[in-house]
C-alpha cells in the first residue's frame, strides 16, 4: 500500500497542527511525484549511447532533476552495472544442449553464449556483476559448465580455473571488437602497414606478410579459434587428472 495515499483520509481527521507535524512522514518519496520508477530510468539510459551514458543524461531524457534518480539508483556506477546487466541477460542464450553432451559441446555452447552477452553490454561489459538477479541464467550455464568438467575428470579448483580462463578469452574477445567499433582510431593492420616501409622490408619480412594479408582478429572465426585454443589446453588437463 502507498504511504502518501493511505495516510491522505486520516490526516483529514486530525487537527491542522498534528497534520503539519506529521506531513514529512507522509512526504511522497523522491522521484514519484515526477513518475518515475526504476523500469522508466533503465529503459531510458538503454535508449542513450553507451558512451555517453550518465546520470544527467538519463536525468535529462527524463525531464527531471539528477536527484530525483538517486531514489532508485545510487550513484552512476550503479546505473551503468544496471544497464549492463540488463542487457548482457537478454543476450546471453540459454544452453540449448542434451544434457548428455560432453564437457566440450557445454564448454562451446556457453562461450559463444558469454562472449554474446558481453558484445551486447558493449562499452559496459566492465561493469558486469555476477551478483545480480539477472544474471540467473549465466549462472545456471556456469553451473552446467562446472558439472561438465568434474564430470570429465577434473577437480573443483582446477574446473574453476578453467572457467575463469574461458571467461577471459571471451572478455578479451569481445573488448578488441568493441573497441574497433566505438573507437576512430586506425585498426590494427593499419598501424601496422603505417609502421613498415621498404627500409625495413628486409628486418621484419613476416611482419610485411602479415600487412597484406586480410585477416580480420575481431570476427567469429577469430572467437572461435580462441575458444578452440582454451579447450585443447583444458583437454590435456582432463588427460592428466584421468592418467593419475
Amino acid at each position: 500500500m502507498n504511504t502518501y495515499e493511505s495516510a491522505a483520509p486520516v490526516s483529514a481527521a486530525v487537527s491542522s497542527s498534528a497534520t503539519e507535524q506529521n506531513a514529512k512522514k507522509f512526504r511522497r518519496p523522491r522521484g514519484h511525484r515526477a513518475g518515475l520508477n526504476i523500469e522508466k530510468i533503465v529503459d531510458a539510459a538503454r535508449a542513450l549511447p553507451q558512451n555517453q551514458l550518465s546520470m544527467q543524461a538519463v536525468a535529462n531524457s527524463l525531464g527531471v532533476d539528477r536527484k530525483a534518480l538517486n531514489h532508485y539508483v545510487h550513484d552512476r556506477e550503479n546505473l551503468l552495472s544496471i544497464v549492463a546487466a540488463m542487457e548482457f541477460t537478454e543476450a546471453f542464450e540459454k544452453l540449448d544442449i542434451p544434457d548428455d553432451a560432453d564437457w566440450r559441446t557445454v564448454a562451446l555452447a556457453f562461450a559463444h553464449s558469454n562472449a554474446k552477452g558481453m558484445l551486447a553490454a558493449g562499452l559496459l561489459s566492465d561493469y558486469l556483476r555476477t551478483g545480480s538477479n539477472n544474471a540467473v541464467p549465466f549462472l545456471h550455464a556456469s553451473e552446467m559448465l562446472l558439472r561438465s568438467l568434474t564430470d570429465a575428470g577434473l577437480d573443483l579448483d582446477t574446473a574453476i580455473r578453467s572457467v575463469a580462463v574461458i571467461n577471459n578469452a571471451c572478455a578479451a574477445f569481445t573488448r578488441d571488437v568493441v573497441i574497433a567499433r566505438n573507437s576512430t582510431a586506425a585498426l590494427r593492420h593499419e598501424l601496422l602497414e603505417e609502421s613498415l616501409n621498404d627500409e625495413n622490408r628486409d628486418i621484419f619480412p613476416l611482419l610485411h606478410e602479415v600487412a597484406k594479408l586480410p585477416i580480420l582478429t575481431t570476427d567469429d572465426q577469430q572467437l572461435d579459434f580462441a575458444i578452440s585454443v582454451v579447450l585443447d589446453g583444458i583437454e590435456v588437463l582432463i588427460d592428466k587428472h584421468k592418467a593419475k
